[in-house]
């Protein structure tokens, strides 16, 4: 960072940085809270809901966690576009809002899913057609590819649920919605994931078929809402979603 304020310095940047600029804005400072706050804590219940998937997989034996390892190494590869694009979407959002032109914002949004659906959906399509080979980088024996390979095969339908939910969820952060997008994640996972694993549990299920839709499930769910909610502000205002400088 000090590298770069020096170089924009010295390449007469539109401003010039200096010790005074050094100072706490309040006013943007409690916007900046009001606006983070919702999204990082949203990522905290979310990342609570996969953590208790992984400890009771881990209580199935040494097979299944070895598994369901490998697919969250899966995870993080195939949903890596969308949310590149959710984060590139949620500052285009804003700027794009900012200057009064949301039919531009919406079509960043189109072109957004579009990308990040192709992506998503090459992982998709290895994941059915040849779960084998995916594991098998990873792990070579017999037992965790035949028990991981029903587990990737329903995990993956969230690669393609995921690239709607997640770049919605970064166009309704640039339309400063995180209260909303907060609310439905936390309900996500807290309503419908974390529900579902105590059931299976419950029911002595040990199938990594029905943990692995768990998720897709809940991220369905999840569009389902996001669906209503920007349906209802349509209708309320003719503009999708309703854009105001308030959350």
């Amino acid at each position: 960072m000090v590298i770069a304020i020096f170089y924009l310095n010295r390449k007469n940047f539109v401003c010039r940085f200096s010790r005074k600029m050094l100072r706490i804005d309040r006013a943007l400072l409690k916007e900046l809270v009001l606006v983070g706050i919702p999204v990082s804590f949203q990522e905290c219940i979310v990342r609570f809901s996969f953590l208790y998937l992984t400890s009771i997989t881990n209580s199935f034996g040494i097979y299944t966690a070895s598994a369901v390892g490998v697919a969250s190494k899966y995870d993080v590869f195939a949903m890596l576009p969308a949310t590149s694009i959710s984060n590139a979407l949620a500052a285009l959002t804003a700027q794009n809002m900012g200057a009064g032109k949301p039919e531009r914002a919406r079509t960043f949004l189109h072109y957004g899913m579009t990308t990040a659906f192709a992506c998503s959906l090459a992982f998709f399509a290895w994941a059915q057609i040849s779960p084998q080979t995916m594991i098998s980088i990873f792990s070579s024996d017999p037992n965790v590819i035949s028990v991981g390979i029903p587990f990737l095969r329903a995990c993956s339908l969230d690669y393609l649920a995921v690239s709607f939910l997640f770049c919605l969820n970064g166009y309704l952060n640039g339309c400063e919605k995180t209260l909303f997008t907060m609310a439905n994640c936390c309900c996500g996972a807290l309503l419908i994931r974390v529900p579902l694993l105590a059931m299976l549990i419950y029911n002595n299920v040990h199938s990594l078929l029905y943990y692995g839709l768990v998720s897709p499930f809940s991220s369905v769910a999840m569009l389902g809402v996001i669906c209503f909610y920007m349906t209802r502000q349509s209708r309320k205002s003719g503009v999708l979603p309703i854009y105001r400088k308030t959350i």
